[in-house]
């Protein structure tokens, strides 16, 4: 199957694969062919799956995920397949997680891909290992300013991204190594409750809580704690 190159645009990790498959399959021009079913499939259940990880539905989120796999591993592509692996370490990222990575760094061993790695090394943080022209476009300035010898602060990067998921993820990577900025985790906050993600609003707000309480100040803290009791279940 014919393969296109990376547009970037507003998609937050190399699962652009799967649009990239749709457009071949609907086709630009001409008679539009028939979409295979495990690639319809599989877009659904990766929508349904990124709400229900950023919502906190877990259980629900682990059964979706798990039937994404199943329809991706039907193609034999372990492209794709590792992608998908880094669609879970990217949502990991977004919501100040460890990334549980095994899975894909296995796939990786056996089929390594160089697009693949640069986001995989871009979620981690390792800067050097990142081909910057094999990085979805939104992230690069964020790249850039974060690696060694560059002061510059990525907030005007992340500020400018369009795509609210992208904003977590490029958060979610700088606060990986760098110290806890109050204005990056109000952006994070006020990302995730405009789009009604309760595991991220959730993760910032104690986050931002334990940042108060760091620096004594202690009436914030105590707001945010308050903000809390009232939202959780």
């Amino acid at each position: 199957m014919k393969r296109l190159p990376f547009s970037g645009g507003n998609f937050f990790c190399p699962l652009t694969l799967l649009f990239i498959y749709l457009s071949l399959w609907t086709g630009c021009c001409g008679t539009p062919k028939p979409i295979p079913d495990w690639l319809n499939t599989s877009y659904y259940k990766l929508e349904s799956y990124k709400k229900s990880y950023l919502m906190g539905n877990e259980k629900i989120a682990a059964l979706q995920f798990k039937g994404l796999l199943s329809e991706v591993k039907k193609t034999g592509d372990l492209q794709v397949l590792g992608t998908v692996y880094l669609t879970r370490l990217a949502l990991q990222t977004a919501v100040l997680e460890e990334m549980t990575d095994k899975a894909y760094r296995q796939l990786d061993e056996v089929s390594p891909d160089p697009q693949n790695r640069s986001f995989y090394a871009f979620l981690k943080g390792e800067t050097a290992r990142v081909d910057e022209s094999l990085l979805p476009r939104q992230y690069r300035g964020v790249l850039r300013n974060l690696r060694p010898g560059s002061d510059a602060d990525p907030w005007r990067e992340i500020a400018e991204m369009e795509e609210p998921l992208s904003q977590l993820i490029a958060i979610g990577v700088v606060m990986r190594f760098r110290p806890d900025d109050e204005a990056l985790m109000m952006k994070a906050l006020d990302t995730a409750s405009r789009q009604g993600w309760k595991k991220a609003v959730l993760v910032y707000l104690k986050r931002l809580q334990a940042y108060y309480e760091g620096k004594k100040e202690l009436s914030k803290a105590q707001a945010i704690g308050q903000r809390l009791d009232l939202i959780r279940d």
